[in-house]
């Protein structure tokens, strides 16, 4: 058991320093491209109370990644084969050494949500899904690795496989859509934003006043073609980029060449566009444009 305590706290000891590498390249990239990212929180507190009133939201909806409670059925089937297996495997054992295994996996459990302590950037996006998701793998190969489950035939085994099986085709499948889907997407950006090109010129010929720079308009009271249109079941991790606080500017520049600068937008900006009826309006030298994702 020594060896697992030791294995897990160099785990940990690599994931900070992979963290630490990560938040390093952030920092050179964001300085060399003169652009600015700050997802660190410094209210930790504020964030675990978050974390452990929403788990049960995270658990049961996987943002389209799965059929809702899916991933919570796979969790929990999983988690219920280690404990029989492990219980079974150390029975003839002291129960401290029981316990110390329940830990362990509890430990593991509640780390894939870690990164959120520091960070609640995630939280709600699928990649947290990922985390969790992982999880799944992570258990079956110890439980290949240190146990008999798989060299049984007995109940536990025929679970145990209909649960990867089934668990991977779901993957699978969803990895397919998910592709698709952004193909589709990309189509979709690249005519909006053709459409936004186009506005811009319109206004430059009519006005004589250049477009230099954008202004997002975040807004909760729609969300349009802020995911596929006149599509039966949109996947959540398939948004139009025009729509999204972090991706705006860099979509219009990839599709139309316009480099356009951040700007702070005033209420009577913001008063203007909304009574507009559109989703961006050019006012002076300014673009603005509604943003449904922050």
């Amino acid at each position: 058991m020594i060896y697992i305590v030791r294995d897990v706290i160099l785990s940990g000891g690599l994931v900070v320093i992979a963290g630490l590498v990560n938040l390093g390249c952030v920092k050179v990239f964001t300085t060399y491209f003169h652009t600015t990212q700050n997802r660190l929180s410094t209210n930790i507190f504020e964030n675990i109370l978050t974390i452990l009133t929403n788990i049960s939201k995270t658990l049961t909806n996987t943002c389209g990644m799965l059929p809702k409670n899916w991933l919570l059925i796979f969790l929990s089937i999983t988690v219920i084969i280690a404990v029989i297996t492990i219980v079974e495997k150390y029975k003839k054992k002291s129960g401290k050494q029981t316990v110390l295994w329940f830990i362990l996996i509890a430990f593991v459990i509640a780390s894939s949500f870690a990164s959120s302590v520091l960070s609640k950037s995630s939280f709600w996006a699928p990649r947290m899904r990922f985390s969790l998701g992982a999880l799944i793998g992570i258990l079956y190969l110890y439980l290949y690795v240190t146990t008999d489950l798989f060299q049984k035939k007995n109940i536990l085994k025929i679970m145990a496989i209909a649960v990867i099986t089934l668990y991977g085709s779901c993957n699978l499948y969803q990895y397919i859509t998910i592709i698709h889907q952004g193909k589709m997407m990309n189509q979709v950006e690249k005519e909006e934003c053709q459409r936004i090109k186009a506005h811009m010129q319109e206004y430059e010929e009519e006005t004589g006043i250049k477009v230099t720079k954008i202004g997002r308009v975040f807004t909760t009271s729609h969300n349009r073609n802020l995911y596929l249109p006149n599509y039966l079941n949109p996947n959540t991790t398939v948004f139009n980029s025009t729509k999204c606080w972090w991706s705006a500017k860099g979509v219009i520049y990839f599709y139309t060449g316009r480099r356009l600068e951040h700007v702070d937008v005033g209420v009577e900006e913001k008063k203007i566009l909304e009574d507009s009826g559109q989703e961006w309006l050019c006012i002076g030298d300014v673009l603005y444009i509604f943003i449904y994702q922050t």
